[in-house]
């Protein structure tokens, strides 16, 4: 069937499952995750772009606003778009498309993309063909597939696989933002702030983009393949204006300022710090970095900046797995990175991988050991998972483990792979021992506790603490 071409003009974004639908990071986090959902950044930097074009945009995320599909499906239809943009992740997708159906009954005329970080990685010819309801898909960063699609005809469109009758055309490779200083602010006021708390202070917490893209290779991460294998930099005088605007159009204070590694380049980090320091005094935010980057200076900087929480991949114990998984990474790192952060008040949250599909046993245990014996304030362990476009996906698939139409769901909360000489029931106990050690959950409390700001503060944290453990029990 051939639709006649219009305009687009209102356009709506639907995140609508419990994951992290960002580009890179897909992981379920209803069950066994103490941590709360982040802005949508990728959808509010599109939205941001097509408004600049002169689109009607909304944005709807009912798993952060705790709706129902039937009121969420009413919300479509009030808005009455005539594109919808249905974010997907991999381990999620087949529940995220089935929602095609509810959409199609709501606006009948509407057409529907998806999008995803993995979009460019899978077969979409198949995905249309077991999604007949699904009008294109969308691949490459979502802000500047938008900033060059055809809004009448999106067919050929840089970055868009889309239906033509009965046949597919599908666009050039996009390529990546050459200068994200000039893009503009994402379009927060489509969302509500409160939906997107920190967790120490419960109040709401922005994400503000401060690069993308990462030079290294690791074998279970997406980001070189959605992002880029270098860093691209915002200017530090752009993040502090973007925080500026946060604070004064939605009174946020709290921040997330997202990058694969903040502590990289060296010197832009530093600079970066200093310019919060002047332009944004009083804020309080979290970040990611590596371990081998948080020297002395480096933490001292982020601490006299703001920064009270680092999350650091440590990953693993093992030699095997860190030269195999291309880590790269020498474990006496993060000890130093540990107490150079615990020196300047900011809470490391350290991050563990188990059940490499090389892995045997005694790999599981160093790293089980190591995460014991760095005695980070705060310890996560989580099992890798397979998404398209990282090296471990091709492991997954000879092994017949995954496939595009039935991939393992709940992703890096289960194990996909078993070490040689372990069952998933040991594997995930022996995790799960390590998460609820009592000197770790001791650990965490006082870390997350000597955030908080006040009686009700601490209450509420210690109820999210306790029913993320209870989760993995």
């Amino acid at each position: 069937m051939t639709h006649s071409p219009r305009r687009f003009s209102r356009i709506l974004f639907l995140l609508p499952g419990p994951y992290v639908y960002e580009d890179r990071c897909q992981a379920y986090i209803r069950r066994g995750s103490l941590f709360s959902f982040r802005e949508p950044v990728e959808e509010m930097a599109g939205a941001a772009v097509l408004q600049q074009r002169g689109a009607e945009c909304a944005i709807l995320h009912p798993e952060a606003s705790m709706w129902s599909r039937k009121r969420t499906l009413r919300a479509v239809a009030d808005f009455a778009p005539d594109l919808i943009i249905l974010s997907t992740t991999f381990p999620g997708h087949n529940e995220d498309l089935a929602w095609i159906k509810g959409i199609k009954a709501a606006v009948p005329a509407a057409r529907i993309a998806a999008r995803g970080g993995q979009m460019a990685f899978v077969d979409a010819a198949r995905l249309l063909e077991r999604f007949p309801g699904l009008d294109g898909v969308l691949f490459g960063e979502t802000d500047q597939v938008l900033g060059s699609l055809d809004l009448e005809d999106p067919a050929g469109s840089p970055g868009v696989v889309w239906r033509n009758g009965d046949s597919l055309v599908r666009g050039p490779d996009p390529g990546l933002v050459s200068d994200i200083d000039g893009l503009p602010f994402p379009a927060r006021a489509l969302v509500h702030q409160g939906n997107y708390p920190s967790p120490d202070t419960g109040r709401p917490m922005a994400t503000v983009t401060a690069s993308r893209g990462c030079p290294r290779q690791c074998a279970f991460c997406l980001a070189p393949a959605v992002s880029g294998n270098r860093f691209r930099l915002r200017s530090p005088r752009t993040v502090a204006e973007e925080i500026q605007e946060c604070r004064a159009r939605f009174g946020v204070e709290n921040f997330f300022l997202r990058a694969e590694d903040l502590a990289s380049p060296r010197e832009w980090t530093l600079g970066l710090c200093e310019e919060l320091c002047r332009k944004a005094a009083g804020i309080r935010f979290v970040c990611a970095a590596r371990a081998d980057g948080l020297d002395a200076d480096v933490a001292a900087a982020l601490s006299r900046a703001g920064c009270w929480g680092v999350s650091v991949g440590v990953e693993s114990g093992s030699a095997r797995t860190l030269e195999q998984s291309k880590k790269a990474l020498d474990p006496s790192a993060a000890f130093a990175a540990v107490e150079n952060c615990r020196s300047q008040g900011i809470v490391t949250l350290a991050y563990f991988l188990v059940g490499f599909p090389w892995e045997t046993r005694r790999d599981v245990q160093a790293t089980l050991r190591l995460a014991k014996n760095l005695k980070s304030p705060v310890t996560e362990i989580f099992f890798p998972y397979p998404y398209p476009g990282t090296g471990l996906y091709g492991l997954a698939k000879e092994a017949g483990l995954v496939n595009q139409d039935n991939p393992p769901r709940r992703s890096q909360q289960v194990p996909v792979f078993l070490p040689k000489d372990m069952t998933a029931r040991e594997l995930l106990s022996l995790r799960n021992r390590t998460r609820l050690a009592p000197g770790n959950l001791l650990r965490s409390a006082g870390a997350m506790l000597s955030q908080a700001e006040d009686l009700p503060s601490a209450a509420r944290i210690l109820r999210r603490l306790a029913g993320g453990w209870r989760a993995v029990l």
